[in-house]
């Protein structure tokens, strides 16, 4: 049998050996820093990356409420044109009222005085017809008397109308009897010369 028991190390393996043995320790104590480093710093890359995809997010949305802010305000302006405009037009319509109710109120004045006008020539007119109702009514009684007058006169130159010619029959006659002893009297005469 043979003698496996190792010669005891000597003092230059022995250092050698604590050397690498330490020289292993910190190689794994390295290792595993650098490794505990590499898992942390991958742990903060997957955060800040998990952040940024976050930020991107919020960003996007921030973006979108942006735009839907804009559009908002867009539409918001929009209306108050619209309504500037309505505004504008509603005054325009108010102030062509206001002049039509004052051209309305004036043509209403006029109308007025134009209708107590006529009242007043009304009211003439009658009070003239009145009159001259009155009038007519004499003048009806005048023209009656008139009128039997005429027919009396009429009637009175009828009765005398025979009166007229027996009267006219003389005058003829006389005037022939005068033209007769006219002729006498000068056939006289010539004899008497």
């Amino acid at each position: 049998m043979t003698d496996t028991t190792l010669p005891p190390p000597s003092k230059k393996t022995s250092g050698s050996a604590i050397i690498i043995a330490t020289l292993g320790v910190i190689i794994i104590v390295l290792i595993a820093v650098g490794a505990s480093k590499i898992r942390s710093h991958n742990a903060n890359i997957t955060e800040i990356q998990a952040q940024l995809a976050q930020a991107k997010g919020d960003t996007e949305q921030a973006k979108s409420e942006a735009e839907s802010a804009k559009a908002a305000t867009a539409q918001v302006q929009k209306q108050l044109d619209d309504a500037k405009a309505s505004s504008s037009e509603l005054q325009t319509a108010l102030n062509e009222a206001k002049a039509a109710t004052a051209n309305n109120q004036t043509q209403l004045d006029a109308a007025k005085a134009a209708s107590a006008q006529l009242q007043k020539q009304l009211d003439d007119a009658k009070a003239e017809a009145t009159k001259n109702l009155a009038q007519a009514d004499t003048a009806d009684k005048s023209a009656a008397q008139v009128q039997k007058q005429l027919d009396e006169s009429r009637t009175a130159a009828t009765s005398l109308q025979p009166k007229l010619d027996e009267a006219n029959s003389r005058v003829s006659q006389l005037q022939a009897d005068l033209q007769a002893a006219n002729s006498q009297i000068a056939l006289l005469q010539k004899k008497k010369k």
